[in-house]
């Protein structure tokens, strides 16, 4: 979750302000809050629900939170009737996007879901330099590569343990959210990203609320332990999309992207914090040089637009 909304018109390049450092607070508490709700989940699954519920529960939340968020910030959800089909075909990648990212966490471990469903920076990087036809870099290619291969090692570990189907969900989710992001940068310029996401989470709730009737209808916790995971996981992704538009707003999309990677490490910690699940050291390895190359991947694009 997050490339939807990592869109701005605005860059800050300046030093920092009183009001730059709120914008980085609450950049940082929606990047947070949602790594968190990704470990917070497995409470939801162990309690009786499953992804379906959550997701489709997640989405509804997301859509009552943003209108009033609107409503309150006076902010217009306006978007031109040639548009509308792009809100409809990003908004079942992003229903792909908020099932596959917390569903995955049903059948395996909170780490490798979030590792996983975080190899979406590079398939956008990928898919962009496809799409549109530019040249990787050669730094960017090799950092790329670093990537994958950390990818590669860290999946090595886990494949004899790990069920197929949330390495599936993830790596579905992962790539809707890549698909969404090229999408977006290839027919939404100049689109507000507010109206859009709103949009988007409209139509991925529509979508959520049908595969929840033909899954058999909501699936709800059958203990207390499970109701607090359940509404716990719905209202921290619910809450944290306004706040990390209001950082967006604020900082920029640079920064508020650079952030955007405490999702997996807050996943991670907060799935040891929890449940005391630890990864091994070939595990944090490849954690490390996923994320690692992500890292540095961004800082080269933050540099290439601050000098062209």
């Amino acid at each position: 979750m997050g490339a939807e909304i990592q869109q701005s018109n605005t860059v800050s390049g300046e030093p920092a302000t009183g009001s730059d450092r709120l914008g980085l607070f609450f950049a940082l508490a929606g990047a947070s809050g949602l790594g968190l709700a990704v470990a917070w989940s497995r409470l939801a699954y162990e309690g009786g629900t499953d992804g379906v519920t959550v997701a489709a529960s997640r989405a509804v939340l997301t859509v009552l939170i943003l209108l009033g968020w609107c409503r309150w910030q006076r902010v217009t959800l306006k978007l031109e009737r040639k548009y509308w089909w792009h809100a409809g075909g990003l908004g079942v990648l992003a229903s792909i996007m908020f099932w596959g990212n917390i569903a995955a966490v049903q059948y395996i471990s909170v780490g490798l879901a979030a590792l996983l469903f975080y190899t979406y920076p590079p398939m956008v990087a990928v898919g962009y330099a496809l799409w549109f036809r530019d040249r990787v870099p050669l730094p960017k290619a090799v950092l790329l590569g670093v990537a994958f291969a950390g990818l590669a090692l860290r999946l090595g570990v886990s494949l004899e343990s790990a069920d197929i189907r949330g390495m599936g969900l993830s790596l579905f989710a992962a790539f809707a959210t890549a698909w969404n992001a090229i999408w977006i940068a290839r027919s939404m310029r100049g689109v507000d990203p507010l109206a859009l996401t709103f949009y988007m989470t409209v139509v991925a709730a529509l979508v959520l609320q049908g595969v929840l009737v033909v899954h058999g209808g909501p699936n709800w916790p059958s203990t207390d332990m499970g109701w607090v995971g359940y509404i716990g996981t719905a209202s921290i992704q619910a809450l944290s999309v306004p706040l990390y538009f209001l950082g967006l707003a604020r900082i920029g999309a640079l920064k508020s992207a650079m952030l955007s990677n405490i999702q997996p490490v807050v996943s991670i910690a907060a799935a040891w914090l929890m449940f005391g699940d630890l990864l091994g050291f070939a595990q944090f390895v490849g954690g490390t040089m996923v994320l690692g190359a992500i890292v540095l991947v961004q800082l080269y694009d933050n540099r290439q637009q601050r000098t062209n």
